[in-house]
């Protein structure tokens, strides 16, 4: 028995009035008028002190790491495959289907929440893998239930959860993996766990590497 996730569209209404005056007021901070007679234009663009880039930290298999004060991530093996099953499988349970030429790359772990509220594991990260250098693909991550039967569980405060990252890739691009990697971008900071990820979310960065 295999069950359909239907995911509901958010619409997000935006007031043009709000998004103007942040325009403007965005142009005043960055242009200011000098107070001489000649009026003269100071541009500030560019001068605000950038943070460097923290360059991302390499894991591998067997490794256990945590991060900031939102959850602690062990990866314990990698594989191919064709359906993603959940660990108990003895009786009603629910998956992830074989889709017709294509193929999961899956990443399998645990995960526990060190953060005071639930934690949506898919929510707090932004991550993708890389084959050969070239082709892309968006990871999910999903917790099982307690009971091992689906991957639909939020992560309790201090529980910890088995859990599956994955991407979808096309039959060709297994037939021609000779390498991948798998970039996580992941929030460290649990005041942002439930805001929409965006490149300013406070987050840390890993990677890891895998030969076919």
């Amino acid at each position: 028995l295999i069950y359909t996730i239907i995911v509901a569209s958010i619409t997000v209404k935006i007031d043009r009035k709000i998004i103007a005056n942040n325009i403007q007021k965005s142009f005043q901070e960055a242009f200011s008028i000098d107070g001489d007679s000649s009026n003269k234009i100071e541009n500030k663009v560019g001068k605000e002190d950038k943070k460097p880039k923290k360059e991302a930290e390499k894991l591998n298999i067997g490794q256990t790491i945590t991060i900031g004060d939102v959850m602690e991530l062990t990866l314990e093996s990698s594989e191919w495959t064709d359906e993603i099953k959940p660990s108990n499988t003895s009786d009603f349970y629910t998956y992830y289907e074989d889709k017709e030429g294509e193929k999961y790359f899956v990443i399998k772990g645990k995960v526990k929440n060190i953060a005071g509220e639930d934690l949506d594991l898919d929510y707090v990260n932004q991550s993708k893998i890389i084959v050969n250098d070239t082709y892309k693909a968006d990871v999910r991550f999903e917790a099982e239930e307690s009971d091992g039967t689906s991957f639909y569980a939020d992560v309790k405060p201090l529980q910890t959860l088995n859990f599956v990252a994955y991407a979808s890739l096309s039959d060709e691009a297994y037939n021609i993996c000779e390498k991948i990697r798998c970039d996580l971008d992941i929030v460290n900071d649990s005041a942002h766990m439930k805001e929409f990820f965006s490149n300013n979310t406070p987050h840390d960065s890993f990677y890891i590497e895998f030969e076919n």
